[in-house]
């Protein structure tokens, strides 16, 4: 590309030599042609005069015709050349206008950012890029403190998702604990009416305790009925449903089972009342009354404990003569290997302690039958409890026991004995 001007200069030679060489051969060949009809007369002494001439022209156009082949062949290569480098000057001639275009784009865009391309543009391009490297440290903390906040943001809405989760089941479980709730109190509602015990719930010193206080005190109720219907298959079923905690209606069934239960055993000759409560209450004051009265016709009617040994002594002395006059009765009975059978009384040791005591030592044991709270028949279920620690009386009270002590046939104790020769007088026992 630096030799353009030069190639094209020698091309232009080039092209002007061949066109002098073509108009020489032009001539040539004209007076070649045009050689016949030189026919003067003198034409023999002018060939052989002019033969040197014919000569040096026929040497001048052998040295044209190769000058002309040289000229030709040159031409041909500086066609090619030409040729060569009209491409390369297209080629060249594209990427200028591509780069201008280019340039120009960019000096476009200069102008369309407001850039001067002036001797201080370096210096405010400079500047310009510090200030865009600072606000990009700037954007680049503040995205960092922005994924901080919404890594910290997305972990608070997991925790609230999760807590809303589970406050939306607890809210579930109150809700069904709720609708639970309002079914069993529609149903103890229809059985308080159903059952005429409406008046006994409704009690308004009940709507002013807490729902601790209430339980505590059913549990205490429970619990203070529980011995007194052991005896009561139905009402020990029903108290045992009661228990269960996700029921509290079976409470009121079981209050409205002893209602009924109490409701049946009012005796209406002496109570004048449908209430049991209301029974239960006048019968208290009744017993009260009874118990002052008999307590008075006991004392009136009072006897002194060596009487009453002395009269359990006869009476079981009376019994004992009984049974020997039996026993020679049964002399006679044999069957088997057994010659005899005869039965075998005899006082129980505890018991004849007590009879003891009471006849001979009942001056150190006044405190219990010169007692106004306790009738005989308890001071005697005392006296007997104190002579005997290591008996263990269970459930029954000191009344009852007091009963079954004046009862003398709690006092012996019978065995029948057989007599089947050689080996005398043995008890009998069951399969013996």
């Amino acid at each position: 590309p630096e030799q353009f001007e030069q190639l094209k200069e020698d091309y232009a030679w080039s092209q002007q030599v061949q066109r002098e060489a073509r108009q020489q051969a032009f001539a040539l060949t004209e007076v070649v042609q045009r050689r016949a009809h030189f026919g003067y007369s003198d034409s023999a002494e002018m060939l052989s005069g002019n033969s040197d001439l014919n000569e040096k022209l026929r040497e001048r156009l052998e040295q044209a015709e190769a000058e002309r082949t040289r000229a030709r062949e040159a031409m041909r290569t500086h066609a090619a050349q030409l040729s060569q480098y009209s491409q390369v000057m297209a080629s060249l001639k594209s990427s200028f206008d591509t780069k201008k275009e280019l340039l120009n784009d960019l000096h476009k865009e200069l102008q369309d950012i407001g850039v001067r391309a002036d001797s201080g543009a370096e210096e405010r391009a400079r500047i310009r890029r510090d200030e865009l490297h600072a606000q990009l440290s700037n954007n680049r903390a503040r995205r960092n403190q922005l994924e901080k906040a919404l890594t910290f943001c997305e972990a608070e809405m997991d925790n609230l998702t999760r807590r809303l989760r589970k406050l939306e089941r607890d809210y579930h479980e109150m809700r069904e604990q709720v609708v639970t709730a309002k079914a069993g109190w529609c149903a103890v509602m229809r059985m308080v009416k159903d059952n005429n015990v409406e008046r006994r719930l409704h009690r308004r010193e009940l709507a002013y305790l807490s729902a601790d206080e209430l339980r505590s005190m059913s549990d205490k109720a429970l619990g203070a009925l529980r011995l007194a219907v052991a005896d009561n298959e139905h009402l020990r079923d029903v108290l045992r449903m009661s228990e269960d905690p996700k029921r509290p209606e079976r409470k009121i069934q079981f209050f409205v089972a002893v209602y009924q239960h109490l409701r049946e055993r009012i005796r209406q000759d002496i109570i004048r009342t449908d209430d049991p409560v209301e029974a239960i209450e006048q019968m208290e004051i009744e017993l009260g009354r009874l118990t002052e009265e008999l307590t008075s016709r006991e004392q009136k009617l009072a006897i002194s404990s060596r009487s009453v040994a002395n009269i359990i002594r006869k009476t079981i002395q009376r019994e004992q003569n009984r049974i020997r006059q039996l026993n020679q009765g049964l002399q006679s009975v044999s069957f088997g290997q057994v010659n005899s059978v005869r039965l075998n009384v005899n006082v129980r040791e505890a018991h004849s302690t007590l009879l003891d005591v009471l006849s001979e030592q009942h001056e150190q044991h006044q405190d219990l039958f010169n007692s106004n709270r306790l009738t005989f028949s308890e001071a005697l279920a005392k006296l007997y409890q104190r002579l005997n620690p290591q008996i263990d009386m269970g459930q029954r009270t000191p009344q009852t026991i007091g009963e079954e002590l004046l009862d003398y046939r709690n006092y012996l104790a019978m065995e029948v004995e057989v007599n089947r020769g050689s080996d005398g007088w043995l008890r009998a026992e069951s399969g013996a």
